[in-house]
């Protein structure tokens, strides 16, 4: 029905609600309709989203015979997260709410970097790392 049209009807119904006044509830509840099809709410707003991703740690230095494995604290909105390192000589083991990362032995003179991704749906962090080389005899 065209906006025109319930306001005739809500006259209608305000008329009628003078002539009777048994059906004034009956009336009020039509008139309430009217005025809702003319002048709809608005629909509400979708609920934000949130979505988080923290760690608490964004670089870490091993040296170069690791023998020990580095943790990093990592919360998560959505909670499902996923780590990759960029280097097959860093390994990464995802946990509850913290990500292990240890490194083989480096053989080499030179200091190596690697970088580690770690990312939800809809964010992404990284971590760099960093594994001193072997001294010179």
């Amino acid at each position: 029905m065209k906006r025109g049209r319930y306001r005739d009807a809500i006259k209608s119904f305000k008329a009628a609600m003078k002539c009777d006044s048994n059906l004034e509830q009956a009336c009020k509840n039509k008139i309430k309709e009217c005025e809702e099809k003319i002048n709809p709410a608005p629909k509400p707003a979708p609920p934000a989203e949130i979505t988080r991703l923290t760690i608490d740690r964004k670089s870490l230095e091993f040296g170069c015979e690791t023998k020990t494995t580095e943790s990093i604290k990592i919360e998560s909105l959505p909670e499902q997260w996923t780590a990759i390192s960029d280097a097959d000589w860093c390994q990464v083991t995802p946990g509850e709410k913290k990500l292990s990362i240890s490194c083989q032995t480096n053989w080499l003179t030179t200091e190596r970097k690697a970088t580690i991704t770690i990312s939800n749906e809809k964010m992404k962090a990284t971590v760099s790392v960093t594994q001193g080389g072997q001294e010179e005899f």
